[in-house]
């Protein structure tokens, strides 16, 4: 693509290189935890299936750089798909959940939008939401 003695193409390529090096492992680790959280939410994740999720992730990515070289239209279609889902499915998610919430209970909602709740920490069950005392003598 580029000649081989331009400084400025070789100084770019280092750059992406390092950018590539330093976000790909977050990434992955992210994805990593959103699937682990969805499907082992309650046990721990054997190593054998998280060496298969690391081979996957690397995989895929490496196979498509591998066999599709215009990554313009990859990239355009994740980046339709997640303006999409930024703009218009998360923002109306997030409302529908807290509308739930004061639904259901609303003490428990105005206590959390007035930061007026405490996080109980056990270990053999999740942690649980409390309303302060103040709150509740109101």
């Amino acid at each position: 693509m580029f000649d081989y003695t331009n400084v400025g193409a070789f100084i770019l390529s280092i750059a992406i290189f390092g950018c590539l090096f330093t976000t790909y492992p977050l990434l992955n680790k992210f994805l990593k935890s959103m699937i682990y959280n969805l499907f082992w939410s309650k046990e721990e994740v054997s190593p054998k299936v998280e060496f298969i999720f690391n081979i996957l992730f690397t995989a895929i990515p490496l196979m498509f750089a591998l066999f599709y070289n215009n990554i313009g239209t990859i990239l355009s279609y994740v980046g339709a798909i997640t303006g999409f889902a930024l703009i218009y499915v998360f923002p109306v998610a997030v409302h529908l959940k807290r509308m739930r919430l004061s639904i259901e209970t609303p003490l428990l909602a105005e206590a959390i939008d007035l930061n007026e709740y405490e996080v109980e920490k056990s270990t053999d069950r999740s942690p649980q939401i409390a309303i302060k005392d103040r709150f509740l003598a109101r």
